[in-house]
This record gives C-alpha cells, sequence and structure tokens, in this order.
C-alpha cells in the first residue's frame, strides 16, 4: 500500500469516527462536549506548533459540516441550546494561538536592526497584493454594521448577520499556515476524503428513508438537520432530496478530476480510476441533492473551463476523452443511485423515472415552493436595494415577502415572512453594503484569482510542456467560477463555505513553503 493511499484511508477514518462521535453526541450532549474538547484542544496545540496543520483542520470541517459546523457542540444542538459549534470552537482554536504568535513577533526587534521584524502573513500578503483590499473588505463590513445599527436594524439581526464575515478574521492565519507546503498537499487528501465520506453519508440517507427504515430514518433526520448538515425533503414516489451545503467544495473539485481522468493514458491505470472515482462520486452528490443553485454553478464552471482550455491550448487531445468521462460518469451516478433505490431489502420502494425527476427538477423555474418563494422575494429585494443604492441600508435589514414554503406556512398561513437572510446572493450584498461593497468584494476576488491567471499565461507563453500544471490552475479557476456563479442563487460569499474556499485558495498561491508538517 501505498503513502498516498494510506493517507487517504486514515483520513476517511477520521471522518467517520467524526460522524459517529457527532451522532453520539446528538444523542447524548455531554459525550458531545467530551468530543467536543479533544478535538479543539487538538487543533489549539497544532494552531500553536504546526499550525499548517490546524489551518486544514479548520477547512476539514468546511468540508463536512455545512450550514452551521454544529457536528460538535457545547449544549444541546435538538433545542437550539447550543452554546459553541465546533466551526467556532475551531475558529477560536486557530485563531488565538495566531493572534498570540503575531503580537509576539512584532514586539521581538531584529537582532542588531532594532527593528520590528513583520509576521510571514504579513509578508505574504503585501506580496500578493491582498493587504489593502482585504482591509478595505472588513472596513465595508464594520461600516455596514454599524450602519444597520445606525438605521435601527436590531442587534441580533445586526450580529447574525455580520457572523459569517468574522471567517475573515482567519485570512492571515491561512496565509501562515498554508505557507507549509505538505500542508497545502495533505488538504487535496483531506478534501478527497471529505468528499467520500459526505457522499457515502447522503447515499445512507436516501437508502433508509427510500426503503422506509424509520426507526432509523427519524433520529437520522433530526440528526442532519439539527446539526445543520443537510436538508432532507420528500420529492417524488419514495425518493427524499439530500442536500448537503457543503457539497458545494464537491463541486468545486469536479473540473480538476475531470480534467486528470480525461487526460490519463490508459483506462485501466490508477491515474484514471482515482479521478474517475470522485467523479462519479461528485455526480453522485450532485444527483442526491437536486440543487439547480449547483447545476447553474456546474454549468458556468464548465464554460470557464472549456474556455481556458481552448485559449492555453491544453485541450488538444482531451476533447474526445471529455465528451466520453463525462456522460460515463453522469451514468454511472445515476446507476449507483437508481440501483441504491430500487435495492429490493427491506423494503420495495415505488417505480420512479431519474429521467424524468432530474428534467423536472432542472426546467421547473416556477410552480414549486422553493422557486416560488424565490421570485417573490426578488422583487422586494430590488425596491430595498434602491432605496440605499451605493452605499446600502447595513447589516440586519429585514425584507418581507410572501413565501411559499410549507414549513413556514404551518405558522404564518397568511406567507407573509419577513427577514435579513436572502437567497439571492448578490442582491444580499447589495442590499447591506451596496455598489461600493459588491466592488470591494470584486476587487478582492480578482486580486484573489490574478496569480492563476498569469501563471497560467506563463505556462501557455512558455509551451506548456507540463498540463497537470495547467489543469491544476484550469480545475481551481473553473470550481470558483462555478462558486461565485451558485452565489446568484445561493448565497455563499457571505458564509464561512464560500469565504473559506477564497481564503485557501488565496493562499495556495504563496510560492514558500517550509516543508514542515
Amino acid at each position: 500500500m501505498s503513502g498516498r493511499t494510506r493517507t487517504f484511508l486514515l483520513l476517511v477514518a477520521g471522518y467517520v469516527l467524526l460522524e459517529l462521535s457527532s451522532w453520539i453526541g446528538y444523542n447524548h450532549p455531554i459525550l458531545s462536549l467530551v468530543f467536543f474538547s479533544i478535538v479543539v484542544t487538538a487543533v489549539t496545540v497544532l494552531a500553536w506548533y504546526r499550525p499548517g496543520l490546524a489551518v486544514v483542520a479548520v477547512l476539514g470541517e468546511l468540508f463536512v459540516g455545512s450550514q452551521g459546523g454544529y457536528m460538535l457542540a457545547v449544549g444541546p444542538a435538538n433545542v437550539d441550546g447550543a452554546i459553541l459549534s465546533l466551526r467556532m470552537g475551531l475558529f477560536l482554536a486557530v485563531f488565538c494561538p495566531w493572534l498570540a504568535r503575531t503580537i509576539l513577533l512584532m514586539l521581538k526587534r531584529e537582532e542588531g536592526s532594532g527593528k520590528r521584524e513583520a509576521p510571514q502573513w504579513y509578508r505574504s500578503m503585501k506580496e500578493a497584493k491582498l493587504l489593502w483590499p482585504y482591509a478595505a473588505l472588513l472596513a465595508v463590513v464594520a461600516f455596514g454594521a454599524l450602519r444597520g445599527l445606525a438605521a435601527g436594524n436590531g442587534f441580533g439581526e445586526v450580529f447574525f448577520d455580520a457572523n459569517g464575515y468574522a471567517f475573515f478574521v482567519l485570512f492571515p492565519a491561512f496565509m501562515e499556515g498554508l505557507a507549509d507546503l505538505r500542508s497545502r498537499q495533505l488538504m487535496w487528501y483531506v478534501l478527497a476524503a471529505a468528499m467520500t465520506v459526505t457522499i457515502a453519508k447522503a447515499l445512507a440517507v436516501m437508502f433508509f428513508f427510500s426503503h422506509r427504515v424509520y426507526f432509523i430514518a427519524a433520529n437520522m433526520y433530526l440528526w442532519v438537520r439539527d446539526t445543520r448538515v443537510g436538508e432532507v425533503t420528500h420529492t417524488v414516489a419514495d425518493f427524499h432530496r439530500v442536500f448537503f451545503q457543503s457539497h458545494l467544495y464537491v463541486l468545486v473539485g469536479l473540473f480538476a478530476v475531470a480534467l486528470f481522468a480525461a487526460a490519463a493514458k490508459s483506462a485501466k491505470s490508477r491515474a484514471f480510476w482515482v479521478p474517475f472515482g470522485l467523479f462519479v462520486a461528485g455526480m453522485i452528490a450532485m444527483i442526491l441533492g437536486l440543487s439547480r443553485s449547483f447545476w447553474f454553478g456546474g454549468f458556468a464552471g464548465a464554460a470557464v473551463m472549456i474556455a481556458l482550455l481552448v485559449w492555453t491550448g491544453s485541450g488538444r487531445g482531451l476533447w474526445g476523452r471529455l465528451a466520453l468521462v463525462c456522460p460515463l460518469s453522469l451514468i454511472a451516478a445515476i446507476g449507483i443511485v437508481a440501483g441504491l433505490y430500487a435495492f429490493p431489502y427491506p423494503v420495495k420502494t415505488g417505480d420512479l423515472s431519474f429521467a424524468s425527476m432530474l428534467s423536472g427538477r432542472a426546467f421547473s423555474l416556477a410552480g414549486e415552493a422553493a422557486a416560488n418563494s424565490r421570485w417573490a422575494l426578488l422583487p422586494e429585494l430590488w425596491r430595498t436595494g434602491m432605496k440605499h443604492p451605493f452605499l446600502g441600508s447595513g447589516l440586519g435589514t429585514i425584507v418581507t415577502y410572501t413565501t411559499s414554503d410549507p414549513r413556514l406556512l404551518v405558522d404564518n398561513p397568511t406567507g407573509e415572512y419577513t427577514t435579513f437572510a436572502f437567497e439571492w446572493g448578490y442582491h444580499d450584498l447589495w442590499v447591506k453594503f451596496g455598489v461600493l461593497g459588491l466592488a470591494v468584494y470584486a476587487w478582492l476576488i480578482a486580486v484573489i484569482m490574478t496569480p492563476y491567471i498569469v501563471s497560467l499565461k506563463i505556462w501557455k507563453c512558455e509551451g506548456g510542456k507540463n498540463r497537470v500544471d495547467a489543469f491544476i490552475l484550469i480545475g481551481i479557476i473553473s470550481g470558483v467560477a462555478a462558486m461565485l456563479a451558485t452565489n446568484v442563487f445561493s448565497p455563499y460569499l457571505n458564509h464561512p463555505l464560500g469565504i473559506g474556499l477564497l481564503m485557501a485558495v488565496a493562499a495556495l498561491t504563496q510560492k514558500r513553503g517550509s516543508g514542515k508538517v
């Protein structure tokens, strides 16, 4: 067994242990506190001695923790009594040692010169020209919070609206930690292991629900819902949609694995079957989630990938293989989901046409609760945004619209619903921060992505000898493009999932690498 395989299997085992700990802790909150303490303490120690591994641990939680990061928590998550989520615990475990280390370094003077030594993260962000756009975005968020409070928005609304953006405070810690080359390499194995385990979890949820194993499914539903890992909703026949928000990272990773699978010289080689297997697993997640936002992001990312392959010329000899790999992976994914759905034990499920279900979901832009609610919200967002189009109305701004969500209609039959959390991602940014905020965020994203475009251009000008480098660059650019497109309909740029992706992508451009783990 190779070292890479051993690393992958150990990480899979670690994620399985985390899932078991989460399930046990959900049913026995006192044990959740024990598991929480062990994980956070371990990451705190890593953050001091091996900051790269601590940052990878934070990303590893994002890969599986989805909306709120409550897989482990202090307090009972099932009654919204959690005091501290695992995500918040890991945030503090990385931020506090980084801050202490930075302060100690700033107080230390360089020998002979008497000058204070600049931290490594500061030098890296300055070299990457990230300091000014990063500082500007923090200023925009702070201004949005103050503007929201001054406008009379409730403190709770402002606080929880700003909560997601607080994740940006870890940006320097990401730059410091991922300067370690071996930690950057480990991150890819962590992502692959997370994809494997979360997709297996989604398949298990679908199986228990579709086969009416309710004595397991009922507890599993509450566990998935209350830990904010995902959503389980009935669609047609006995099929249940299983949507995990953290499968955004599955979507982002699809493009690179598709390119590596298509570029493999032999269909019998490990170089083909590993990326192809990950690609099939990713397609399974896209099917189970039935997320039109992800599908839209996937098409946008694919368009960017094709454009970059054409521009760089790295697609030569690859088009036919891509045209074969992508449909085959989709067929294999549908076959696996359909086979599991139709498995006759313990209860045979109702007949279902996957083709009609997928096509119906893709083209049902109106006429169902979720779609109708989104379209009902949109004109209200336009009206609210136009009140302060340039500076925004501030964090915590609320909008009232008529929802079709059956869960909300139970408590309010009229459908009138007021919220400060909006599905339309860019409209959310515009309403809260105005055109100024959108421009500053776009500036930061442009600075983050520029090194990738420049590296691709250099690769092209130098004759494009090593296509592996080009595929990694194209895969990352296409993945980020998919996330940005997904944000049109589902907000990720105001959430640790999208923010963590941007920070990791920025940190990967660093040229330094200590080689230590």
